[in-house]
């Protein structure tokens, strides 16, 4: 294809597409995107491999398609044109910024549908034909920052203390710290002085019968303390420790130049310490690898 019937597929595409109605959000996002960081990549694709222009123009759509459909996936709150929306897409996708005290938080501007998310890299991954780096490095970032942004949720929601200052607290990490000391010094108070305090006050004011029974539940009590603190001190280890290495991976996405092949290493160690990630993300790494396990540049055309 010479660069003139290029221009002229662009050309035809782009006006049939802006003549359709699109949702409003769709629109100034995905076209944008898609513009800026995809069709270079497909027009350098078609010259490298001389592809027929009907060709083209079907890799075109597709990827249009893909854009939409990850954009939905990323906003499925940000309506349709048969839905109304509920939320206010502020982007399409940047890389993020971690904050366990934001996760889980639809005032962000985005509300990840991770099964939605998944569905789109497993096609993704079936058309090579349409592989961009752009591509690949925002399903990588949004796949992996979804599995974190959960696991950070869930952690906080595991215990009643972290649940209940994070709640109250908002955003605010002096206010966290400061609700979260306030919490663990009443159930310090409560659990280990409330109980006996009030077993030895009923036993002086006589009601010895009383008295020991509450001393005797709270003893009871510490012995459950004591025989589950083992097995609760190991578990929030498990959770800090999957937690370090999911927030590992994000942050090597966030660089400007990545290598595929220490990506793949941080990949492999959070896998074998317990972490999930479905298996769009291997393919995706080990694809980068074959091309080049040295560098992998997500804004370079191609």
């Amino acid at each position: 294809m010479t660069d003139d019937e290029i221009e002229t597929v662009e050309k035809e595409f782009t006006d049939a597409l802006l003549a359709k109605p699109i949702d409003g959000d769709t629109n100034n996002f995905t076209i944008d995107f898609w513009k800026i960081w995809i069709m270079p990549s497909l027009r350098a694709n078609a010259r490298r491999d001389s592809i027929h222009s009907s060709v083209y123009r079907q890799n075109l759509a597709a990827s249009f398609w893909f854009m939409s459909e990850i954009f939905h996936a990323l906003h499925p709150y940000a309506g349709s044109q048969f839905e109304e929306p509920t939320e206010k897409a502020k982007f399409l996708w940047i890389h993020q910024k971690f904050d366990i005290l934001n996760a889980n938080n639809p005032k962000r501007g985005f509300t990840i549908g991770k099964e939605l998310l998944l569905n789109v890299a497993a096609r993704y991954l079936a058309k090579p034909e349409i592989r961009t780096n752009r591509f690949d490095w925002l399903l990588l970032d949004s796949i992996v920052f979804a599995e974190l942004d959960a696991f950070g949720a869930f952690v906080l929601e595991s215990r009643i203390n972290t649940s209940v200052a994070s709640s109250v607290a908002g955003q605010n990490h002096a206010k966290y710290m400061l609700y979260l000391l306030l919490i663990n010094l009443l159930s310090f108070v409560l659990r280990f002085l409330a109980m006996p305090a009030i077993g030895l006050f009923m036993m002086a004011k006589g009601q010895d019968t009383g008295g020991l029974v509450v001393l005797g539940l709270w003893g009871i009590s510490m012995v459950i303390t004591l025989i589950n603190f083992p097995a609760q001190s190991k578990l929030r280890k498990k959770y800090f420790t999957l937690l370090q290495h999911l927030e590992s991976l994000y942050v090597l996405l966030g660089d400007n130049t990545i290598s595929p092949r220490k990506f793949k290493e941080a990949l492999d160690k959070a896998a074998e310490a317990g972490v999930v990630l479905d298996g769009s993300v291997f393919s995706i790494v080990d694809r980068l690898i074959e091309r080049d396990a040295t560098a992998f540049v997500p804004t370079q055309i191609g």
